[in-house]
Protein backbone atom coordinates (compact mmCIF):
# COMPACT_ATOMS: atom_id res chain seq x y z
CA UNK A 1 0.00 0.00 0.00
CA UNK A 2 1.47 3.66 -0.91
CA UNK A 3 1.87 6.03 1.41
CA UNK A 4 -0.51 9.02 1.65
CA UNK A 5 1.22 12.32 0.86
CA UNK A 6 0.05 15.12 2.81
CA UNK A 7 -0.10 18.45 0.19
CA UNK A 8 2.55 21.24 1.32
CA UNK A 9 1.38 23.33 3.71
CA UNK A 10 3.16 26.31 1.97
CA UNK A 11 3.31 26.68 -1.69
CA UNK A 12 6.77 26.80 -2.89
CA UNK A 13 8.81 29.69 -3.61
CA UNK A 14 9.46 30.36 -7.12
CA UNK A 15 13.41 30.96 -7.78
CA UNK A 16 15.82 32.15 -10.62
CA UNK A 17 18.52 29.65 -11.70
CA UNK A 18 21.97 32.02 -11.46
CA UNK A 19 24.84 29.72 -13.31
CA UNK A 20 28.29 30.22 -11.77
CA UNK A 21 31.51 29.44 -12.82
CA UNK A 22 30.23 25.90 -14.56
CA UNK A 23 27.11 25.21 -16.11
CA UNK A 24 25.98 22.44 -13.48
CA UNK A 25 27.39 24.25 -10.38
CA UNK A 26 24.18 26.73 -9.79
CA UNK A 27 22.33 28.19 -6.78
CA UNK A 28 18.59 28.94 -7.03
CA UNK A 29 18.33 32.29 -6.15
CA UNK A 30 14.81 33.39 -4.56
CA UNK A 31 12.72 35.66 -6.38
CA UNK A 32 12.02 37.88 -3.39
CA UNK A 33 15.33 38.36 -2.56
CA UNK A 34 16.44 38.98 -6.39
CA UNK A 35 13.90 41.66 -6.40
CA UNK A 36 14.92 43.06 -3.08
CA UNK A 37 18.42 42.84 -4.28
CA UNK A 38 17.70 44.67 -7.63
CA UNK A 39 15.81 47.01 -6.06
CA UNK A 40 18.26 48.04 -3.69
CA UNK A 41 20.55 48.24 -6.63
CA UNK A 42 18.28 50.89 -8.56
CA UNK A 43 18.24 53.03 -5.20
CA UNK A 44 21.68 52.96 -5.07
CA UNK A 45 21.86 54.21 -8.69
CA UNK A 46 19.67 56.58 -8.48
CA UNK A 47 21.37 58.15 -5.73
CA UNK A 48 23.98 58.89 -8.39
CA UNK A 49 21.42 60.14 -11.16
CA UNK A 50 22.45 63.55 -10.66
CA UNK A 51 25.79 62.81 -12.30
CA UNK A 52 23.96 62.54 -15.65
CA UNK A 53 24.30 66.72 -15.59
CA UNK A 54 27.73 67.19 -15.24
CA UNK A 55 29.70 68.11 -17.51
CA UNK A 56 33.50 67.07 -18.36
CA UNK A 57 36.46 67.74 -15.81
CA UNK A 58 39.92 68.19 -15.36
CA UNK A 59 41.99 66.31 -18.35
CA UNK A 60 38.60 64.58 -20.07
CA UNK A 61 38.72 66.45 -23.46
CA UNK A 62 42.40 65.95 -23.76
CA UNK A 63 41.72 62.03 -22.88
CA UNK A 64 38.79 61.77 -25.92
CA UNK A 65 41.02 64.34 -28.39
CA UNK A 66 43.38 61.68 -28.02
CA UNK A 67 41.35 58.37 -27.69
CA UNK A 68 42.54 56.74 -30.73
CA UNK A 69 46.14 55.77 -29.46
CA UNK A 70 44.79 52.58 -27.13
CA UNK A 71 47.58 50.94 -27.47
CA UNK A 72 49.94 53.73 -25.96
CA UNK A 73 48.11 53.71 -22.50
CA UNK A 74 48.36 52.03 -19.86
CA UNK A 75 44.89 51.44 -18.94
CA UNK A 76 43.65 49.96 -22.11
CA UNK A 77 41.05 48.67 -21.16
CA UNK A 78 39.56 52.45 -20.29
CA UNK A 79 40.76 53.44 -23.49
CA UNK A 80 38.92 51.13 -25.33
CA UNK A 81 35.84 52.21 -23.68
CA UNK A 82 36.16 55.78 -23.57
CA UNK A 83 36.81 55.34 -27.59
CA UNK A 84 33.97 53.65 -28.08
CA UNK A 85 31.53 55.67 -26.35
CA UNK A 86 33.45 58.89 -27.69
CA UNK A 87 32.22 57.67 -30.72
CA UNK A 88 28.95 55.93 -29.86
CA UNK A 89 27.68 59.25 -27.70
CA UNK A 90 30.27 61.88 -27.12
CA UNK A 91 28.17 64.09 -24.71
CA UNK A 92 29.42 63.72 -21.12
CA UNK A 93 26.03 62.37 -19.55
CA UNK A 94 26.44 58.97 -21.60
CA UNK A 95 29.87 58.80 -20.04
CA UNK A 96 28.28 58.90 -16.46
CA UNK A 97 25.49 56.90 -17.65
CA UNK A 98 28.30 54.18 -18.70
CA UNK A 99 29.82 54.77 -15.09
CA UNK A 100 26.76 54.36 -12.97
CA UNK A 101 25.99 51.45 -15.25
CA UNK A 102 28.92 49.85 -14.17
CA UNK A 103 28.41 50.56 -10.63
CA UNK A 104 25.24 49.03 -10.32
CA UNK A 105 25.93 45.96 -12.31
CA UNK A 106 29.26 46.03 -9.91
CA UNK A 107 26.89 46.55 -6.72
CA UNK A 108 25.11 43.14 -7.76
CA UNK A 109 28.50 41.34 -8.16
CA UNK A 110 29.21 42.33 -4.24
CA UNK A 111 25.64 41.24 -3.46
CA UNK A 112 26.27 37.69 -5.41
CA UNK A 113 29.55 37.54 -3.97
CA UNK A 114 28.21 38.22 -0.45
CA UNK A 115 25.46 35.50 -1.22
CA UNK A 116 28.21 33.29 -1.61
CA UNK A 117 29.79 33.76 1.52
CA UNK A 118 26.83 32.72 3.25
CA UNK A 119 26.59 36.16 4.60
CA UNK A 120 22.54 35.51 4.72
CA UNK A 121 19.69 37.38 3.36
CA UNK A 122 20.15 40.67 5.91
CA UNK A 123 24.31 40.00 5.34
CA UNK A 124 23.71 39.87 1.21
CA UNK A 125 21.71 43.12 1.30
CA UNK A 126 23.39 44.74 3.72
CA UNK A 127 26.68 44.36 1.85
CA UNK A 128 25.19 45.24 -1.55
CA UNK A 129 23.53 48.11 -0.70
CA UNK A 130 26.37 49.12 1.10
CA UNK A 131 28.23 49.22 -1.66
CA UNK A 132 25.66 50.65 -3.96
CA UNK A 133 25.42 53.73 -1.94
CA UNK A 134 28.92 54.20 -0.25
CA UNK A 135 31.73 53.23 -2.47
CA UNK A 136 35.37 54.08 -1.79
CA UNK A 137 35.58 56.56 -3.99
CA UNK A 138 32.43 58.73 -5.47
CA UNK A 139 34.75 59.71 -8.70
CA UNK A 140 34.65 56.29 -9.51
CA UNK A 141 30.83 56.84 -10.20
CA UNK A 142 30.14 60.16 -10.62
CA UNK A 143 33.58 61.28 -12.55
Amino acid sequence: MAPYLYPPLAAPIPTVVVHLSHPRAHRRLPIPFAIALIGLIVVGAWVFLPTLRAGFVYEDIRWLRSAGWIAWRPRVLMSLSWWLQAHLSPAPWAFHAVNVGLHAINAIYVGLLARGLRLGTVGVLTAAGWFALTPMSVEAVAY
